[in-house]
């Protein structure tokens, strides 16, 4: 297990890491434009920044100017239509259409880090804190993976209800989702006769989510078809290095609590960082989930 003062240091780093992206992703949009243009033999100039330019249709949804798929919501790659990862505008519609099955229902709707308390009855809790410096990191630059595990009722849920308030609020795509609710998600449409949506449909919106954040993992009645569920999300998003944050009160360590490909993907160090929240069940004492 990596040490406490290791592990905040590598925080920091993340942290630091945030500060030094001065270049908006519109500005490095520009970028591989102006330069592809250049080798192509083709003059850049800077496109008008108003709605309806000359070679640009206006956006009718209402969301930002996009240059990479200029307006378009999606681009053509090698592998097919894919959603334009510069402006996230149909990721997030991929993300609003599993609102029904979110767990940001509630007080989750509202949790911020500023409410999370890590001195729960006056006391100090250091891996409160190190997990809130963790999850804060996580929803600064989402990148890689964040697992988060410990005993029920320390704070973890109102940590991923954090992150997703976070992200929202700067209209990144996020699915926020417990496991039971996930599964149970997928259950509905086994017995769903003429639904548009397919169960293999809305397990890769899981898949390929942006930006996942998957709570209580270990909560639902353990079978072999849910442990091949996760396994299938587990696994499509650590091929594809697809910003993760999953949490659970088991042992994410542990080959009896799950399947040992899940244990061996989310514990590599190389792209996920596993942070163990040590303390008590406080809900009675601080009111909080």
């Amino acid at each position: 297990m990596v040490p406490i003062s290791q592990m905040a240091q590598q925080i920091l780093d993340r942290r630091a890491q945030v500060a030094q992206r001065e270049q908006s992703e519109a500005d490095q949009v520009k970028d591989r434009i102006r330069t592809r243009a250049q080798r192509m033999g083709i003059r850049f100039n800077e496109p008008d920044q108003t709605a309806g330019a000359a070679g640009r249709l206006a956006p009718v949804d209402g969301g930002p100017e996009c240059l990479r798929c200029n307006n378009q919501r999606y681009i053509l790659t090698a592998e097919g239509m894919m959603a334009c990862p510069a402006c996230g505008v149909a990721s997030r519609w991929a993300a609003k259409s599993l609102d029904r099955y979110s767990s940001a229902t509630g007080r989750a709707a509202s949790q911020t880090f500023q409410s999370f308390d890590i001195r729960p009855g006056g006391r100090q809790e250091p891996s409160l804190e190190l997990c809130r410096e963790a999850a804060l990191a996580f929803a600064e630059m989402p990148e890689g993976w964040l697992v988060l595990y410990g005993p029920p009722g320390n704070g973890k849920s109102h940590l991923c209800a954090s992150v997703r308030n976070a992200l929202t609020q700067r209209g990144k795509a996020c699915v926020f989702v417990s496991m039971p609710d996930l599964l149970e998600s997928l259950k509905a449409l086994m017995d769903a006769e003429g639904d548009r949506e397919t169960y293999t449909g809305r397990l890769e919106k899981y898949q390929r989510a942006p930006i996942l954040i998957l709570d209580d993992i270990g909560a639902e009645k353990r079978s072999d078809w849910s442990e091949s569920v996760l396994f299938e999300i587990v696994d499509f998003r650590y091929r594809n290095k697809l910003a993760s944050l999953f949490v659970t009160n088991l042992d994410p360590f542990s080959p009896d609590d799950f399947d040992p490909r899940v244990v061996s993907r989310w514990t590599d160090a190389l792209l996920s960082m596993v942070v163990h929240n040590g303390a008590p069940d406080y809900r009675r004492q601080a009111g909080e989930a």
